[in-house]
């Protein structure tokens, strides 16, 4: 095809392409029967041009759905979820065909030392298939009058839970899902950037349940606030005063984001259901710190879960880390909350499985008895890390002031 520009470009020049040639080599489809054609040949650029386009939009991957469903079967999400693993071969074969090659091809990328070495759409699905079970249950358990729900994706990266959630609730019950990540570009804002790409969510046809992006950094009190304020107590609609209930739901965040995690359904009453997967725990350099934690009521400090004397392996660290959490997390006196474990993971060598799934529930509140159970509005949003003997300045400045007003 370029050749046949320059030709245009240059009459004088006399160029010949060897189609027989184009066609082995995978270059040129297309039904000409012509072994030479000269460059003042009249051809019809649509029509190759139009077939390319569609050579190169057609999913053409060795990951086809009949090779995941059979690489699907081999993780231990298939035996723990059979009916679930069903319905996402049935997905998966609708978004082969959705999907052009370019997206296509991220969703089966295999990571570099990523878990099971499968593809990332399986490994995504395999991690949070009981979340998505959680989530469907607490949507069928949603009285036949309420305001169709919204999801909330915490930490959300590339997706993969909202757009499973997409595909698989009623979309009745549920109005929207929010995916949250710092590495998304602000939509509508041209100067806006980001390290993950949201192509796949708004360029290819609408979703079953609308899926919106957010750019959120999570460890910023502020940023929580305005989660609070914009979206979890909004209206559900022109007509209506009270807002929507919420589920929020965080896979694998990392460090002290799961204290935000459930620092936001602490604060917000709105939020009927809290599914979060913890991933990793503060390093040894908190220890070193002195670096004190706090989810609401609960404050403990990184000795109480890092020490190695006490916890001597990275699996017992993990899993106190995780009952911390879990001790902070308060869906009130009507509401439970509970850690389950299923063995998902399969860890290499050296590392530990993260096979702890937290769960919180509460029963809808009606106005007045939402309204006097939120913080004010100062109180939304507070350091989750409150004091630190290095480091962590805004734990230093909180003690310092602390320590002042106690000598005042």
């Amino acid at each position: 095809l370029k050749l046949l520009h320059v030709s245009r470009k240059f009459d004088q020049c006399t160029i010949w392409m060897d189609v027989a040639y184009l066609k082995d080599i995978g270059l040129l489809k297309t039904s000409i029967t012509a072994h030479r054609i000269p460059t003042d040949a009249k051809i019809d650029d649509t029509c190759i041009q139009d077939e390319m386009c569609q050579e190169c939009e057609a999913p053409n991957s060795k990951w086809t759905p009949e090779a995941l469903a059979l690489e699907l079967h081999r993780l231990p999400v298939a035996s723990l979820f059979p009916s679930l693993t069903e319905e996402i071969i049935e997905v998966l074969r609708r978004w082969h065909q959705r999907f052009p090659i370019r997206i296509w091809k991220r969703f089966v990328r295999v990571y570099e030392g990523a878990a099971h070495q499968t593809p990332c759409v399986l490994k995504e699905f395999n991690e949070s298939a009981p979340i998505i079970c959680r989530v469907r249950e607490w949507i069928s358990a949603l009285p036949s009058n309420s305001a169709a729900a919204h999801v909330i994706d915490l930490g959300a990266g590339y997706g993969f839970l909202s757009m499973f959630l997409s595909e698989l609730l009623p979309p009745g019950r549920v109005s929207k899902c929010i995916l949250m990540d710092s590495t998304y570009p602000n939509k509508g804002v041209e100067s806006s950037s980001g390290s993950t790409s949201t192509q796949h969510i708004y360029d290819f046809g609408p979703w079953r349940i609308p899926l919106h992006t957010l750019k959120v950094d999570l460890k910023k009190g502020r940023a929580l606030s305005q989660v609070s304020e914009r979206i979890l107590r909004a209206p559900s609609g022109e007509s209506a005063s009270q807002p929507a209930p919420a589920f929020v739901c965080g896979v694998h965040l990392c460090n002290t984001l799961g204290l935000r995690a459930a620092q936001l359904f602490n604060e917000n009453p709105e939020v009927v259901g809290f599914a979060f997967v913890p991933c990793c725990f503060p390093t040894s350099r908190h220890l070193l710190q002195e670096v004190v934690y706090q989810v609401g009521q609960h404050r403990f400090a990184a000795k109480d879960f890092l020490d190695h004397k006490v916890f001597p392996s990275n699996a017992v660290r993990f899993a106190k880390w995780s009952e911390h959490i879990l001790e902070g997390i308060e869906p009130g006196p009507s509401g439970s909350k509970c850690i389950e474990r299923h063995s998902l993971s399969r860890p290499r060598k050296g590392m530990y499985p993260q096979d702890i799934y937290m769960f919180a529930e509460r029963p809808a509140m009606q106005d007045m008895d939402a309204a006097s159970c939120r913080p004010c509005r100062g109180n939304l949003g507070q350091a989750v890390v409150v004091d630190a003997k290095y480091g962590h300045a805004n734990a230093r400045e909180q003690r310092v002031r602390k320590n002042g007003k106690k000598k005042k």
